[in-house]
Parts: structure tokens; C-alpha cells; sequence
């Protein structure tokens, strides 16, 4: 599976004898050094807030049509730990109930880090269930 995803980043060399590796290293590290640096959480609670600021009835149609998070869980994935998800049902069911939340949560229980592989026909439905299409 990496393999095949690592040749998406070979091209022809220029004077056309092998491949060049594009992938940029040094852009790849600095994302890798800063991904445990952000505030997940933070930001989810912060749509949260904008989400539900005292708006007339249009205004927050529309604000609730935009201002949505849709968060697609892989079941097989160990980072989703029973701390971090009832964080993220309480930030859900702030307010308002479940199903009017700017949060929607779903999750594929057979799927790993690669949702798309490894349960493609699962994320569709979320895609259609949520108005993602």
C-alpha cells in the first residue's frame, strides 16, 4: 500500500534515463514536527463558538450549512482513545442536541489510518449521509 502510494511521486528524469523521487523531504519533516503541536480540539470548539453565537433564524440557516464539521473516525485507528471521543460528544452535544450540532460524528469501525481503501463504500455513505456531496 505505501509502495504503490510512494510511486505517485516518481516522474520521468529529464533526459528520460530512470525516475526523479519529487517528493519534497523537508516539506514532509516539518509537517510530520508540527502535527503533534496543533490543538485539534481547539479548533473544533472554536467553529463551536462561532457555531452558536445568537444569530436570526436566516442567519444561522445558513451558518449551520457552513459552519459544520464532519469527522469521519477509523474504528482500527488507536488514537481515537475513549478520552478524546467523550471530549469530542460533549463539544457535540453542547447547546443544542446531537443532531442539530455543528459536529457530526461517524465512524468506520473496519477502517485504519487509509479510510478511502480501507472502507471505501462506508465513506461514501458518510459523504452522502452528510450533505458532503
Amino acid at each position: 500500500m505505501i509502495a504503490a502510494w510512494m510511486t505517485t511521486n516518481l516522474r520521468k528524469s529529464s533526459c528520460n534515463k530512470g525516475f526523479t523521487y519529487t517528493f519534497d523531504l523537508d516539506v514532509a519533516m516539518s509537517v510530520l514536527n508540527e502535527f503533534g503541536k496543533q490543538d485539534f480540539l481547539g479548533m473544533i470548539r472554536d467553529v463551536g463558538k462561532i457555531h452558536h453565537l445568537d444569530y436570526d433564524k436566516e442567519s444561522m440557516e445558513k451558518e449551520k450549512k457552513n459552519g459544520r464539521i464532519n469527522l469521519v473516525m477509523a474504528g482500527k485507528n488507536p488514537s481515537w482513545t475513549e478520552d478524546l471521543k467523550k471530549e469530542l460528544e460533549l463539544i457535540q452535544s453542547d447547546l443544542v442536541s446531537k443532531e442539530e450540532s455543528f459536529l457530526q460524528m461517524y465512524k468506520l469501525p473496519e477502517a485504519g489510518h487509509w479510510v478511502h481503501v480501507d472502507d471505501l463504500e462506508g465513506l461514501i455513505q458518510v459523504i452522502e449521509k452528510g450533505g458532503l456531496h
